[in-house]
């Protein structure tokens, strides 16, 4: 069958047209979720930031699978636009580039922080820190918010995170077994200290022996710890 010239022409005039409208419409909705993808990335953190917002940083640990899939995705719905080169699909291109990179330097800024290396040093500057404070003969250094328990928790996140990351893996394992060697270290360091300190310092005798003692002991303690809730009594009674 042969088609007339002018239906040829109305033909491709119909398919111009049909294009024209199709496109802006695929090419806003393009720009949409380029938007939406560029500004769900920035919960990922920079790597300045890495280790400074622990909660931040292991929720983006949760993300980084989601996101890649997502921008896979983005990648498979607009792959004719991206051919075209026209410049909503240019400008997602570019977005997904960036988006993949602030990822894989987010990853590998944490695989960093969470290496055998940095956890050792950890545990070496606890260590320190015991001998000092059994040296000094001072309790405070095991307080909530100093560098003993600061560090524990340092280790502890690094621990988390490296388990997100390498779970099952021989780094993960030897990591786990250097921080447990180490929480029982500070146990250990901290009772002995504090027996050392009763020693020196023996209390009166107690010969109270009243229905109201462990009363008055429960009174004497919760009063300490109310005038002074970041210096923890060794002992009472």
């Amino acid at each position: 069958m042969i088609i007339p010239l002018v239906s040829l022409a109305k033909l491709t005039v119909l398919i111009a047209a049909s294009q024209l409208v199709q496109q802006p419409e695929d090419g806003q909705r393009a720009e949409q979720k380029r938007l939406t993808a560029y500004k769900a990335a920035q919960a990922v953190p920079a790597q300045e930031l890495v280790g400074k917002q622990p909660d931040k940083d292991m929720e983006a640990l949760e993300l980084l699978s989601p996101m890649r899939e997502h921008l896979d995705d983005l990648e498979k719905e607009f792959a004719d636009g991206i051919r075209s080169g026209n410049q909503p699909y240019r400008n997602l291109v570019s977005t997904i580039a960036y988006i993949r990179e602030r990822l894989m330097a987010f990853e590998s800024s944490m695989k960093s922080y969470s290496s055998v290396e940095n956890i050792t040093q950890d545990v070496e500057h606890v260590k320190k820190m015991l001998n000092m404070a059994i040296q000094n003969q001072a309790p405070a250094y095991f307080q909530v918010g100093n560098d003993i328990s600061n560090r524990q928790q340092s280790i502890a996140l690094r621990l988390r995170v490296l388990e997100k990351l390498s779970p099952n893996s021989a780094e993960l394992k030897q990591s786990q077994k250097i921080a447990k060697t180490l929480a029982n270290e500070v146990q250990q360091a901290q009772r002995s200290l504090l027996d050392s300190i009763l020693q020196l310092n023996q209390l009166p005798i107690d010969n109270y022996r009243k229905a109201d003692r462990e009363e008055l002991l429960k009174l004497v303690k919760e009063t300490w710890l109310k005038s002074q809730p970041q210096e923890k009594p060794i002992q009472v009674g």
